[in-house]
């Protein structure tokens, strides 16, 4: 499978593209990431976390892992090379924590949140994965603004519900300080 294009034009903002590896209820609607991202996952003994979104059983790697994080930031860097120079293309958008969309979405019920425990979640890798594509956006993406949908994972995962998000924000804040 490619990664799919979008497009929405007319809107208040301007012409918008999106192109992704769609996860979760995306993927039952679009038909999946490409089978050689999670292959490429499984071969590096990467993790995968299940739960269903709306009745549809959904598999996606954990947000951290190397493997699929790699895959994401050359996908990154291929766009920027294309797009970076495009006068057209103003905002790019950054998802990191995005298990059914690509609007922030941690899944964090309570009796899911022992099978994050287990598969070795932590702030801190989810704060280092967020600032990881921030900054892989960020260098591709020279000549625009970035965007984040940014929310929370409820107060069991992390210190407060929104400490991901503002954490890797802060992060990539230092590393590429505003004008």
């Amino acid at each position: 499978m490619v990664p799919r294009v979008t497009r929405n034009y007319g809107s208040r903002a301007g012409n918008g593209c999106g192109l992704g590896i769609p996860d979760g209820r995306a993927a039952a609607v679009t038909g999946g990431r490409p089978a050689w991202v999670d292959a490429a996952v499984r071969q590096n003994h990467g993790k995968f976390f299940r739960f269903t979104d709306q009745g549809v059983p959904t598999k996606i790697p954990v947000f951290w892992d190397p493997t699929f994080l790699a895959k994401k930031k050359a996908l990154i860097a291929a766009l920027g090379a294309h797009f970076t120079n495009n006068a057209t293309v103003t905002i790019v958008v950054v998802s990191f924590a995005n298990a059914t969309s690509e609007d922030w979405n941690v899944p964090h019920t309570a009796d899911l949140i022992p099978q994050w425990l287990r598969l070795g979640y932590t702030s801190a890798l989810m704060v280092d994965a967020g600032a990881q594509l921030i900054g892989a956006t960020l260098d591709a993406f020279p000549n625009q603004y970035a965007t984040l949908a940014e929310g929370g994972d409820g107060n069991t995962l992390d210190p407060d519900k929104t400490y991901v998000a503002r954490t890797a924000i802060a992060a990539a804040r230092l590393m590429y300080p505003i004008d």
